[in-house]
């Protein structure tokens, strides 16, 4: 790899995200340097205020390769590494951009070279993702779902994307976008990306590509997904998965301006089914009167979900 700093340019910008995550550091950035690739990069981590030992961990790696490697830590835990970027606002310099968890990996060393060798070649493509490794840690209950984002069809986008929406689930490990939010006076999103609720591998890449372009799949595995049991998903009660659900589904009709409204509104009234019938002694519940989604949607987005946060913590 060659030498990336701060303000040199390179291809690729890589946002790997902690938290308490001390055992895994040294593993995904080895992922990472093991890259066999003519691409310039850099490693962006961002610490949400461990508890552990990760900072120092971080600056016994940043010390080893300073050209290489930044490391940031939020001045408090803001719930999600990735939601800590909007205090620390890191430069990414990259033309595509690219997210992992610290203890994901990726699986093979030809990750950057195959997505940007593709992205560059077609640029009417907003992203490129693959199949991922679900791999259960030592001591947990291994999840049912062995592989993620093996569905065996090559290309789609937004509309796609919303109508089929978790069928369509591909890891976030498993995405290199375009950096289309890149500005020069350090990394931006637009307002919606800032919620916690914004932070999951389905709202994410809806970002990325809601206003235009296609997202195209390569059949090669190419990273792991290390199931820990201590996820914010899996740390979540039943019944906060599915209200998760439902506000996820609400918000994501406002981000794509009620493009999809139709297909976000299906979904949302199953899942407000499922929650009436397993779930309506939740207090929370009040907060999804059966109200159309349209009507939601005049709702202006950051009150409710500030609204809706007040209670859910």
């Amino acid at each position: 790899m060659n030498e990336s700093t701060s303000d040199k340019a390179v291809d690729l910008s890589i946002i790997v995200a902690c938290y308490d995550a001390e055992k895994y550091l040294p593993r995904v950035i080895q992922s990472i340097f093991q890259q066999k690739t003519k691409y310039t990069y850099e490693i962006i981590v961002i610490d949400d205020y461990s508890q552990d030992n990760s900072w120092a961990v971080l600056q016994q790696i940043q010390s080893k390769f300073p050209d290489h490697v930044r490391i940031y830590q939020s001045s408090q835990n803001c719930g999600s590494a990735r939601a800590a970027m909007f205090e620390i606002r890191p430069k990414a310099n990259g033309q595509y951009i690219a997210y992992i968890d610290a203890d994901d990996l990726w699986y093979t060393d030809q990750k950057i070279e195959k997505q940007l060798n593709f992205l560059n070649q077609n640029p009417d493509y907003i992203a490129c993702t693959h199949p991922t490794y679900v791999h259960a840690e030592p001591g947990v209950k291994a999840p049912d779902t062995k592989l993620y984002g093996h569905y065996g069809i090559n290309e789609w986008d937004m509309e796609f994307s919303a109508k089929h929406l978790h069928n369509m689930y591909c890891h976030i490990s498993s995405y290199i976008f375009r950096n289309i939010f890149k500005q020069d006076d350090g990394f931006y999103m637009s307002e919606p990306f800032s919620y916690t609720v914004f932070m999951g591998d389905v709202c994410l890449p809806a970002l990325y590509f809601k206003d235009g372009g296609k997202v195209k799949w390569l059949p090669e595995v190419m990273s792991i997904y290390s199931y820990t049991g201590q996820g914010r998903w899996t740390r979540k009660t039943p019944a906060d998965q599915k209200l998760t659900m439902m506000f996820m589904l609400l918000s994501m009709d406002l981000v794509t301006d009620k493009k999809y409204t139709p297909y976000y509104q299906v979904k949302y009234n199953a899942h407000a089914q499922e929650y009436i019938e397993q779930f309506d002694g939740d207090p929370r519940f009040a907060m999804f009167p059966n109200v159309p989604l349209e009507d939601i949607a005049k709702i202006e987005m950051k009150d409710r979900m500030m609204q809706f946060y007040s209670y859910y913590e």
